[in-house]
């Protein structure tokens, strides 16, 4: 890695970053997407780990060095010019209260034992929300900014034909779903999903592939989802899977199917059948191959999507349809 000097009046850092790793194979250089995808992913992931605390480091020269030379050329002292500037108050009893309630599930302590812990953890929270927002608007100026190279993503492509989609089949934009029914941030990526396709959904392929992590009755459910895709009805059974995540069971996964007018001979013996176990499998199998470890995980036209907000996903989104024309 080479770093360049930091330009005093420019305050501008730079740093190049090795994103593509190759490997020597029988003699002729091969990238490690080619001889081993799996891996990739997980390369990457440990690449944009580092690239994002390099770019904290070198936010945090540069916002220094900002300070020092606004201190000199104001003469004024600089802890107090840059209170000024980031103008950071300390949060509010509202605030307070308002934050520990919406949290208070994963807190499990009561308000007044942490109200200063609380308090400190929201006050830095807004200084490093007052830094971004002082860092864009000096790289806009074009004075001062950190230039810091991205790993480069990989791209795969995902074996999506044999499960389930939904939008514009055969989309130049296609947005895949690794999931499992009984992973609690994946019940909240499932309204994200849905969110998605009714946003994109006469442009965009979306696609779901089970990957049940937790095994057991994950497994179960995928199985059911699968049986009743076979009577036309895996997305409605699919949705009702997720809104029902907290008392799933396998009665439940029979009631479901009540509730879709299934028939339930056809459903439970296609249940039990290989066809059903093998689909399942299928789904993990692919999520291995890709190097995946955890649910939700989605990609965008073959690019895992590390910052899956509805925000950042939307911006993917775009961004291929965009190129795609």
């Amino acid at each position: 890695m080479k770093y360049a000097s930091v330009w005093v009046s420019l305050g501008c850092l730079a740093l190049s970053v090795n994103a593509s790793a190759n490997l020597l194979v029988d003699g002729k250089q091969r990238s490690i997407q080619d001889v081993a995808p799996r891996y990739a992913n997980q390369l990457y992931r440990v690449q944009m780990k580092a690239y994002e605390e390099e770019k904290k480091i070198l936010e945090d020269a540069l916002l220094d060095q900002y300070f020092q030379d606004e201190a000199r050329r104001k003469k004024l002292d600089e802890k107090q010019l840059k209170a000024d500037i980031l103008q950071v108050k300390d949060p509010a009893d509202a605030e307070l209260k308002s934050f520990y309630q919406e949290n208070k599930d994963r807190i499990r302590q009561p308000l007044d034992a942490i109200r200063d812990d609380l308090r400190n953890f929201l006050k830095q929270r807004k200084e490093a929300e007052a830094k971004q927002d002082l860092l864009l608007r000096l790289e806009k100026k074009g004075r001062y900014r950190v230039v810091l190279n991205q790993p480069q993503q990989p791209k795969f492509e995902i074996r999506t034909k044999s499960f389930f989609s939904r939008g514009k089949k055969g989309s130049k934009v296609q947005v895949v779903e690794f999931a499992d029914y009984r992973c609690p941030h994946c019940r909240s990526a499932s309204l994200l999903f849905e969110d998605l396709y009714e946003a994109y959904g006469k442009s965009v392929e979306f696609v779901f592939i089970d990957f049940p992590v937790l095994k057991g009755l994950s497994h179960d459910v995928a199985k059911a989802a699968y049986c009743a895709g076979e009577q036309k009805k895996f997305w409605p059974y699919h949705k009702k899977a997720f809104e029902r995540q907290a008392s799933l069971n396998p009665t439940e996964l029979e009631t479901l199917a009540k509730e879709l007018n299934l028939d339930l001979d056809s459903f439970n013996a296609c249940r039990s059948s290989q066809a059903a176990s093998d689909f399942v499998d299928k789904g993990a199998q692919e999520a291995d191959r890709l190097g995946l470890s955890g649910t939700p995980s989605f990609f965008v036209n073959g690019k895992l999507v590390l910052n899956t907000s509805k925000l950042e996903l939307t911006r993917l989104i775009d961004q291929e349809l965009k190129t795609s024309h």
